[in-house]
């Protein structure tokens, strides 16, 4: 409903009173939302119109509707963009948002709050500012599958939020959770955004259901170790259950364990049906605790696993936290050693001593596991051609050198795409998020440059590149990355080095092991797309077969930052 202004008698000017719509006791116009905010309610559909230029950073601007809610709560409600609604001066925005608002405050344009959002694309995503006058954040866009409706669930349990999609089949999907430490009383609402003061846009409401969670769960998986070698015992999950306080449930704990691995022994006795553990716990209250072991697969198979469970109580299907997978020993994991005194001079040569101390690899070849996988095309031999990669880190920045020996070199050659010459593509997933897509990750980015420096692309590209005095050429302005590259006086192939700052890649900056790749792009005339011929071990999460992964942060390996400068007693790249 419109804010409507009434001149009394007096002259005092008041807004008047918000007549409830639906369940909703309340209404406000948040930031530059520009009056344009309205709300209808008929039939059981809510019709919210809504401006402002987004929910993000600093400083919010939508419009909803609300209503006080307390304590622990499940929310579900169908969503469609009403195009009939819509007033637009601009282009439809693909960050427009419609969804759950929560917010202790109803109008502080910096408020805390919790959003389960659909976009334009009706993709999913949970956003939060975790106080008041900091900048917003979100798990990252979650694209809509052939098996999602547009039935969203807002669930929180103490303060641990989670957005869940429904399935075709009746079931909840969830897209992720995340703690905010708010208030016991908190407002529940719809909100939207249209991303563009420029436009009003509409949506539509329907099937709202606002339920109390009688008797609240918490649950927490501890995993007892990152890694895994096939066909290992690993001893040591932890299922830690938080009971509201003051209540009792009999639980229902259930855990799916990763295809192929099975259940040897756990307190209490859990029985095992078609791959899924599942304990039962009469009247519990309070802290309760599982511990089991696990045997895991013996086959190779993709280079991490997932776990999943629930836990029902009274009715209710909790999710279980903390740790959800665990990474294949061996064939997908290098190091980067700590070295705070070392940094390197992007010029494209790697310089004696510069890189003394980094961790070191070679895509050559000579086997069938990564690195050295050969993409596609013909090649060189081994010995012929080949990349050895040095890594390290320090207090600023992650810092990648790469020695490319290539005996027929082509910069520039018939393409404009870096990706199409004699090029090598850096990959990070900085918050090991193993998304389906880099793009759908803020913390995925993709680097890319030409052997010479000519060419450069990928995420938040250095925009100026600059010859060097020593013939190659560099860039030293990017806000993500910098780099420097020199072809070899000799013909024989070049070197590209990367610096990637920290701060801006990392999420948390403390984060110790993240997403990693690296592709070589060898290209041959007449070659048209990507011309990769090596890169990491790639599979398709989806089939479990090798395939080209740079898109995929989920069939990329993993980068372990080490605290120290003393690397792991293993050989390079060796099943360990």
């Amino acid at each position: 409903m419109k804010k409507t202004i009434l001149v009394l008698a007096m002259l005092a000017i008041a807004p008047l009173a918000f007549s409830q719509v639906g369940v909703f006791t309340g209404e406000a116009t948040v930031g530059d939302d520009g009056g344009a905010g309205q709300a209808s309610f008929s039939g059981g559909v809510y019709t919210i119109d809504g401006s402002g230029n987004d929910i993000w950073n600093q400083s919010d601007g939508f419009y909803w509707v609300y209503k006080e809610v307390t304590g622990s709560f499940s929310a579900t409600v169908s969503l469609a963009w009403n195009e009939a609604g819509a007033i637009r001066g601009a282009a439809v925005n693909d960050w427009r948002k419609m969804g759950f608002m929560v917010r202790p405050e109803p109008d502080n344009i910096a408020g805390m709050h919790v959003a389960a959002i659909l976009n334009n694309a009706l993709n999913a995503d949970l956003a939060w500012r975790d106080a008041n006058n900091t900048n917003a954040a979100d798990a990252g866009e979650n694209g809509k599958t052939a098996n999602d409706t547009d039935t969203i669930r807002l669930v929180r349990v103490f303060n641990n939020f989670s957005l869940l999609r429904k399935q075709t089949d009746g079931s909840f999907r969830t897209i992720a959770s995340h703690t905010v430490d708010m208030p016991d009383k908190v407002l529940l609402g719809l909100a939207v955004t249209a991303h563009d003061v420029s436009n009003i846009e509409s949506a539509k409401f329907s099937g709202l259901q606002i339920d109390p969670i009688a008797t609240a769960v918490e649950a927490t998986r501890t995993v007892p170790q990152p890694t895994y070698t096939g066909g290992s015992l690993i001893s040591g999950f932890v299922i830690d259950v938080t009971v509201e306080t003051g209540k009792t449930a009999d639980l229902t704990i259930s855990e799916v364990l990763p295809e192929g691995w099975t259940l040897a022994s756990s307190t209490p006795t859990g029985t095992v049906a078609n791959g899924v553990v599942t304990w039962t716990l009469a009247g519990a209250s309070g802290k309760k605790q599982i511990k089991y072991n696990l045997k895991a697969a013996s086959g190779m198979g993709l280079e991490g696993v997932l776990f999943s469970g629930s836990v029902v109580a009274a009715g209710t299907t909790f999710g279980i936290g903390g740790n959800a997978g665990m990474d294949l020993e061996g064939a997908d994991r290098a190091y980067a050693p700590f070295l705070s005194g070392k940094s390197t001079t992007l010029d494209g040569e790697l310089k004696a001593g510069e890189y003394d101390g980094s961790y070191v690899f070679t895509f050559d070849r000579t086997n069938d596991r990564a690195p050295g996988v050969l993409l596609a095309g013909a090649s060189f031999a081994h010995d012929k051609s080949n990349l050895t990669v040095h890594v390290f880190h320090n207090a600023g920045f992650i810092n990648v050198g790469l020695d490319m020996i290539d005996p027929s070199v082509s910069f520039s050659s018939h393409a404009t795409d870096a990706w199409q010459n004699d090029s090598c593509e850096l990959y990070m997933d900085g918050d090991n998020s193993r998304k389906a897509t880099k793009d759908g990750n803020q913390f995925g980015f993709q680097a890319t440059v030409t052997g010479n420096g000519s060419l450069i692309g990928g995420n938040d590209a250095p925009g100026t590149a600059v010859d060097t005095a020593n013939g190659g050429r560099a860039s030293t302005d990017g806000l993500y990355w910098n780099w420097g590259a020199k072809p070899k006086a000799d013909g024989s192939g070049f070197v590209i080095e990367y610096q990637v700052e920290k701060a801006m890649i990392l999420e948390p900056l403390d984060v110790d092991h993240i997403g990693f790749d690296i592709g070589v792009n060898d290209v041959n005339q007449g070659d048209t797309g990507r011309t990769g011929k090596w890169a990491w071990w790639h599979f398709d999460a989806d089939t479990g077969k090798r395939k080209d992964a740079w898109d995929d942060e989920r069939g990329w390996g993993i980068l372990e930052l080490l605290k120290t400068a003393q690397l792991p007693g293993v050989p390079d790249w060796a099943l360990y």
